[in-house]
């Protein structure tokens, strides 16, 4: 079995997938993947494009509307709270 690191540049930071696979074709196959599913979510939820999910949430919150959001959208602020909650409470 083969290890692989890909790297590249998102979200304001490096990031990087380490792999293991049977071929590098595979590996590849699987970084490309993860690199394509963090480009996602960083498009949706970028607090630095005006076009994204975010920015239209915020848009609304400044205004002291609400807004209904989806299970996703939903999913990521629960672990954002939880995780503020969290470094409240222990650090």
């Amino acid at each position: 079995m083969l290890a692989i690191v890909h790297q590249f540049y998102a979200m304001g930071s490096d990031c990087a997938v380490h792999l293991c696979g049977e071929t590098v074709q595979t590996a590849e196959r699987f970084a490309a993947a993860a690199e394509t599913e963090v480009r996602r979510i960083e498009a949706r939820y970028s607090r630095y494009r005006g076009d994204s999910e975010l920015a239209r949430i915020n848009a609304v919150a400044a205004t002291g509307g609400g807004i209904e959001i989806d299970a996703e959208t939903a999913g990521f602020m629960t672990l954002a709270l939880s995780n503020q909650n969290y470094k409240a409470r222990y650090l």
